[in-house]
């Protein structure tokens, strides 16, 4: 049976940022919000918005979601500037859709330039639990 809960947490990720396609820029921090979704597809997704703004509307955050076995990977793959850019102060946007786990124990890795965080996710009672295992650019808020 697959976990089910409005909100699981809060990820405060330190990232850089920048204007072009997946450039560097300046550090910001990260938001990322641990969701289920009963749209299709049903499922917990990882919704990522950054806390700077930047000169145009509609900046993009890459992400790649790997699952072997009880580990689910995300890999942050850097941002890309809309084009064309739409003038207006805007955060950097994007999700990650991390399947529909059932009940059991996971293993939620982030990537994202060589750093890595690891994260334990425990289903049980049809809500996720997150219990941070190493971190080095997220932080856990409950």
């Amino acid at each position: 049976m697959p976990c089910r809960a409005a909100i699981v947490g809060i990820l405060a990720l330190s990232a850089a940022c920048g204007h072009g396609q997946s450039s560097r820029g300046p550090d910001t921090d990260m938001e990322i919000r641990l969701v289920t979704d009963a749209d299709s597809p049903p499922g917990l997704y990882g919704v990522l918005t950054t806390t700077a703004t930047y000169p145009c509307t509609g900046y993009r955050i890459q992400t790649a979601v790997t699952r072997e076995r009880d580990t689910i990977s995300v890999r942050i793959g850097g941002f890309v500037q809309p084009a064309p850019c739409i003038s207006g102060m805007d955060e950097a946007r994007g999700s990650a859709y991390l399947g529909n786990p059932a009940y059991g124990t996971y293993f939620l890795r982030f990537t994202y330039r060589g750093s890595e965080d690891l994260y334990r996710m425990v289903c049980v009672n049809r809500v996720p639990t997150l219990a941070t295992i190493r971190r080095h650019f997220t932080t856990v808020h409950h």
